[in-house]
């Protein structure tokens, strides 16, 4: 392996094995005499056909995977610090609270609003061009 650089061992999507072997025949000419006709890569623990493109794709989603599962828990910690600033904040003065959610209703409501009266002209301009 080149020294300095990020180099991931590969492991085989059947066993984990991270061990494998190119199995191959000698084939002979009659001029030109013997050589080498390779058989792809077989995993060394289960003995299965292995592709390295298909091991790296899998570590690839592992990788994704891991990324995925510390996001939500960055999340999920996210969430539980907004919780204890809202309730300190309501602890504070529960009338400011209550009006930022009042707030956020209504303005909800106005795009709900709009959204619909946007549906409606759009279905009205349908059966005009129909």
């Amino acid at each position: 392996m080149p020294a300095g650089q990020n180099w991931t061992v590969l492991e085989c999507v059947n066993c984990s094995g991270t061990l494998f072997i190119r199995p191959f025949s000698f084939i002979k000419h009659p001029v030109q005499g013997t050589t080498e006709k390779p058989h792809g890569i077989v995993c060394f623990t289960c003995g299965k056909d292995s592709d390295p493109a298909l091991m790296a794709k899998k570590m690839e989603l592992g990788r994704r995977a891991k990324e995925l599962e510390e996001l939500q828990k960055q999340a999920e910690a996210l969430e539980a610090q907004q919780a204890a600033l809202d309730q300190e904040l309501f602890e504070e003065d529960p009338v400011e609270v209550r009006d930022i959610v009042v707030k956020r209703a209504k303005a909800e409501q106005a795009k709900a609003d709009r959204l619909k009266k946007l549906r409606e002209e759009a279905a009205a301009e349908r059966q005009e061009i129909e």
